[in-house]
């Protein structure tokens, strides 16, 4: 157990379990949380008030007519700034951290902009600018339309892509609501007016939903890459980082447009999260290195590509001393038989303390083990790839490569290997949950785990067949 990296969100009850083993968590997850965060859909404090708030007023609605109108009055004015408390959940509250201002002072100084860039993380819901707000209830308008998914038919009609509803738990999907908007938008009008329901339509900006689409477009194609359970993904989180960070980047024509600063408030908002609510993990670091399309860590700071050399020499390390025990070992059980007698008592002087050691014999073997491991890696980083054969292929699978390396960087491959093992995401585990359990129902609690087993097997084989034949 003790060799096993597990991959998990940052739930408390997992924390808990999982405190005394190496743990990475999950990318996707934390990419999540930090878009809810961005768009004020976190279960955070003010908000969970607020819905206690309203619930007592909804209890006792019946005690004063003018409170529960009052009531109502409210939730028509807030729908736009708290347009989805529904989206917080219990589960997620264990992944909210605390961003001070002294913690977000400091992800402001790493971003190293010029001039430095004010503090939007702290800035409260209520006390957002009109322009940010107008962002906000554009969304709302968006997740509005979901109520008219029963005229999906009419849009199959029409030949126009159908609306998606967002699902609650991944924002992920909120990019595939913005798609199907404004592709089917008019479509969708038209078909009001037909019906004398055009009133009842939310009055929806196509070109403000255009360009909240293109914020999300990033964390899109990210979430989905990282997602995939196929191939290798570990590699993928470091320069996943990057193309996010600078994705967020305001140019300077979207500071000079007054029409952009809604969209150019939630950029800068999101960069900021991003740098203070996530981390890369060592592990991040290493197989980056190991992946030869990014071995260089051109992006990466002159502080930040030594740990990580350094971070790969210390595991090449651990490989060679593991391996020279067990070779050890074989010698010992070989020679144990053989009698030897015991060695001669040496007479000392009083200038014997002074003496220089004479075991040198495995600190000679730990210097040679260092200077091999750091030999195999300047053989890597000085490695021409014109000729590799995985570096032409389309297939993005450092395995591929590394397969061909293996006895020139033996030691290297091994870790490769163990490295490539580890996914960025637990979305492999929680789609077999989830097939799970919609195998098992109430209908079918007695079923045989072997049986289901086999039914989740079968699935999993189907869903492959299907997008590899």
């Amino acid at each position: 157990m003790n060799e096993i990296t597990f991959v998990c969100d940052r739930g408390s009850n997992l924390l808990k379990a999982l405190e005394d083993y190496q743990v990475v968590h999950c990318f996707p997850h934390r990419m999540n949380n930090i878009l809810k965060r961005t768009f004020y859909s976190a279960g955070t404090r003010e908000k969970k008030q607020r819905k206690q708030k309203k619930e007592s007023l909804k209890k006792n609605r019946n005690d004063d007519q003018s409170n529960w109108n009052n009531s109502n009055n409210d939730d028509d004015n807030d729908s736009l700034m708290y347009y989805d408390d529904r989206d917080s959940s219990e589960s997620e509250s264990d992944d909210d951290i605390v961003l001070d201002e002294k913690f977000v002072e400091l992800a402001l100084r790493s971003l190293s902009s010029s001039p430095p860039e004010r503090d939007h993380v702290n800035v409260f819901e209520k006390n957002l600018p009109p322009y940010a707000a107008q962002i906000l209830a554009t969304i709302v308008r968006c997740k509005q339309l979901c109520c008219y998914v029963n005229w999906n038919p009419m849009l199959e009609a029409l030949k126009k892509p159908t609306i998606k509803q967002e699902i609650i738990v991944r924002w992920l999907t909120m990019s595939q609501l913005f798609e199907s908007i404004l592709s089917s938008y008019s479509a969708l009008t038209s078909i009001a007016s037909e019906k004398g329901a055009l009133h009842t339509l939310p009055t929806i900006d196509v070109s403000t939903v255009a360009t909240i689409n293109g914020l999300f477009l990033p964390w899109k194609e990210v979430i989905e890459r990282v997602q995939a359970t196929n191939t290798p993904s570990l590699h993928i989180v470091v320069t996943s980082y990057w193309y996010l960070l600078e994705s967020l980047v305001v140019t300077k024509d979207e500071a000079a447009d007054k029409a952009a600063k809604g969209v150019v408030f939630f950029k800068r908002r999101a960069r900021q999260l991003l740098k203070a609510m996530f981390s890369l993990h060592d592990l991040h670091w290493i197989a980056a290195v190991l992946n030869p399309h990014t071995r260089m860590l051109k992006h990466a700071t002159d502080v930040e590509r030594a740990h990580a050399y350094c971070l790969v020499r210390a595991r090449i390390v651990k490989f060679m001393e593991v391996a020279q025990i067990d070779n050890n070992e074989e010698v010992l059980s070989s020679t144990a038989t053989s009698l030897t007698p015991p060695p001669r008592k040496k007479f000392k002087t009083y200038t014997t303390q002074f003496h220089d050691d004479t075991g040198l014999g495995e600190t000679s073997s730990n210097m040679t083990i260092a200077k091999r491991a750091r030999r195999e890696l300047e053989i890597y980083l000085q490695l021409n790839l014109t000729n590799c054969k995985y570096l032409n292929d389309d297939i993005d699978n450092p395995l591929l490569f590394w397969k061909e390396q293996e006895h020139v960087l033996p030691n290297m491959s091994r870790l490769a290997k163990q490295v490539f093992s580890i996914p960025a995401s637990s979305a492999a585990v929680e789609r077999a949950f989830s097939s799970a359990g919609v195998i098992i129902s109430q209908r079918r609690t007695n079923i045989n785990p072997s049986t289901v087993n086999d039914i989740i097997l079968v699935r999993s084989a189907a869903d492959y067949l299907k997008t590899h034949i």
